[in-house]
């Protein structure tokens, strides 16, 4: 996922090689990675709750088709 690559470069810049960063920069970037862990969560929340809601409409449907029969 784009994100995990991204919050791995981030690391790098921050933890990894602070010689090429200012501390200004690497407290930006910081706020940056928070913001894309944010992100990241909330889209794993979303696809959860999606594969949920499809899944309740698959088992309606296969009810309803059991019910017809």
């Amino acid at each position: 996922m784009q994100l995990a690559l991204l919050d791995s470069v981030l690391r790098l810049l921050i933890d990894v090689h602070q010689q090429y960063t200012t501390e200004s920069l690497r407290n930006r970037l910081g706020d940056v990675r928070d913001h894309a862990i944010v992100a990241r969560d909330a889209i794993h929340n979303f696809d959860e709750r999606l594969s949920s809601l499809i899944d309740a409409a698959v088992a309606k449907i296969s009810l309803q088709q059991n019910n017809d029969m």
